[in-house]
């Protein structure tokens, strides 16, 4: 019987080892191709336009790419409200820094705020689906998603969002690229404070990328980076459930 229990239990041990290695495997091929996509290094087939690169403040980039900024590109730049609603409403989802995560949403802790208070706060803050919500305040500064929603919420001042121009530019280009190391650093170097660290509206519009010359190109490696991260989410459920059915079976 001891074996029995033995056995059971170290086959999920060598199942969460190897969902371990396969989340670390993914995790270096996505780095890799952030890396080659999101700089020109690589180019998707059919998108090669002018042959050649050249030197910019964001590095090495393709001939026909351009160093963009974030109020070049974004038609509506705006952060939430600067006064603390009163919560425990049940019309509104109140969205603040710790529901922004590294590339996606979390909404486990989310508030709620009546409707009267998400009007007065939506007339200055619209924040739409598609938008791309930048965390500016506090210890998460630098987070940054989409939002994935089709219902309107509320925002505190600790979270911006920048609207891009559909016509041109695919706003989940631009989270990848402000997710890579140089978006980091970029944010980091423009934060201001010394006990709390804040970018502030002004610096995010300045905050610059390499971008392809159409958004065609801009989505297809948009598609391939959000399908890796696609991947490694559906891994990471996988783990939690692994690890999760490992604690019942030794209770």
């Amino acid at each position: 019987e001891q074996e029995t229990i033995a056995e059971a239990l170290c086959d999920t041990d060598a199942l969460i080892e190897s969902l371990e290695q396969l989340i670390a495997k993914k995790r270096q091929i996505k780095q890799g191709a952030m890396q080659e996509l999101l700089t020109g290094k690589r180019r998707l087939p059919g998108f090669r336009v002018k042959p050649g690169y050249k030197q910019t403040d964001v590095g090495v980039i393709p001939d026909d790419w351009d160093v963009v900024s974030a109020s070049g590109v974004c038609l509506k730049i705006q952060d939430g409200t600067h006064f603390s609603p009163t919560l425990g409403g049940n019309d509104y989802l109140y969205i603040t820094s710790k529901n922004i995560r590294f590339g996606y949403l979390d909404f486990s802790s989310a508030s709620r705020i009546d409707a009267v208070q998400h009007r007065s706060i939506y007339k200055r803050c619209d924040v739409k689906k598609g938008d791309l919500l930048l965390t500016k305040d506090g210890a998460n500064t630098g987070n940054a998603a989409l939002n994935t929603l089709d219902e309107e919420f509320s925002l505190l001042s600790s979270v911006a969002f920048l609207r891009f121009n559909p016509n041109k530019y695919n706003s989940a280009y631009f989270l990848q690229q402000m997710l890579t190391s140089h978006g980091q650093r970029q944010m980091q170097d423009a934060m201001t404070g010394n006990a709390i660290t804040r970018l502030t509206l002004e610096k995010i519009k300045y905050l610059h990328f390499p971008s392809p010359p159409n958004k065609a190109e801009q989505t297809a490696i948009a598609t391939i980076l959000s399908d890796l991260d696609a991947e490694i989410a559906a891994l990471e459920t996988k783990l939690a459930k692994t690890r999760s059915l490992k604690q019942g079976m030794m209770h």
